[in-house]
């Protein structure tokens, strides 16, 4: 899957090796209970 600017953080998620990458330069970020506001966010 391809990324750009206009791409919505939750929709990331949804991507395995996206997760991957943020979770490598944000460690537990996949994990956070907070993340889900974030994933809410249109």
């Amino acid at each position: 899957m391809a990324f750009t600017l206009d791409t919505k953080f939750g929709e990331m998620f949804n991507d395995a090796k996206a997760v991957e990458i943020l979770d490598k330069y944000a460690p537990g970020v996949s994990k956070n209970p907070m993340i889900g506001l974030a994933k809410a966010r249109h």
